[in-house]
């Protein structure tokens, strides 16, 4: 677990001024992708209200997500709105860090910790920025697209020969035209599994760990807690849809811990 010292630098970190765009566009990011590193894959349900409550959970389980990455790991931030077609990339990036080359490459490499430092920082600035920008730009939204999206968007990002880990800050309440939520809240679960089986939508997760938080409210401006029969149902419809995706580690919270 990283220590709270950890966290509290990054946080810091994440409170520098603003980075200009034009500074993280002008760096060639896939330089920094390593072949052992992970694919990071973090989906942000956008179709909700967010109060106060809620953008302290996200921006909480961002810094978190941020602070495990590892030098070589690739970071792909999507949304989740009202149609799977309409999913915005909002970060695809690596993480920098000085892969490691015989001593002669090393000593004349241009790769140096404090060209490394300064671009983690234009890293980080450019997530926060890019989250800070949707989420001031939110609109409430008729539909969530959830399982459509987590499909398609799994199988484009994710290529399955590396190592995987999926992050998914929503309330998981399903309402598409594919699945309307009085359907997905009152159907049982198998006959809506049957559903997306059947349509070719069960997502491509190759072993990734899935860690789900924000879960436990209602979809409403009240944000409400959801009674317990409804998300018990809620859960047990998403871990077994992850789990016949691929995923060996399925974790649904309200918040986001990671390890």
């Amino acid at each position: 677990m990283r220590s709270v010292a950890s966290l509290a630098v990054l946080a810091a970190i994440l409170l520098i001024g603003l980075i200009r765009p034009a500074d993280a566009q002008a760096i060639d990011w896939q330089r920094y992708c390593a072949a052992d590193g992970r694919d990071v894959l973090l989906f942000v349900d956008v179709t909700t209200p967010y109060d106060a409550q809620d953008k302290t959970i996200l921006v909480d389980g961002l810094q978190r997500i941020v602070a495990d990455l590892k030098g070589g790991d690739r970071i792909v931030i999507r949304t989740i709105g009202d149609s799977a077609a309409h999913s915005e990339r909002l970060v695809d990036r690596c993480i920098p860090y000085c892969p490691p080359k015989g001593f002669w490459e090393d000593l004349f490499s241009d790769c140096t910790g404090g060209l490394i430092l300064n671009h983690k920082r234009i890293l980080i600035a450019d997530i926060r920025n890019k989250a800070r920008e949707r989420l001031d730009q939110f609109t409430e939204l008729p539909f969530s697209d959830i399982v459509t999206t987590v499909a398609l968007v799994s199988r484009e990002e994710l290529s399955g020969k590396k190592s995987a880990e999926i992050f998914l800050f929503s309330d998981l309440i399903e309402n598409s035209p594919f699945m309307p939520g009085g359907e997905f809240l009152m159907l049982p679960n198998a006959d809506l599994l049957k559903r997306i089986a059947e349509n070719q939508l069960v997502p491509s997760l190759h072993g990734a760990k899935v860690q789900v938080f924000g879960v436990g409210r209602g979809g409403t401006a009240e944000r409400t807690a959801l009674p317990i029969e409804r998300l018990n149902k809620i859960m047990e419809f998403w871990t077994r849809l992850f789990t016949e995706g691929g995923s060996g580690d399925v974790s649904i919270n309200q918040n986001l811990a990671v390890q």
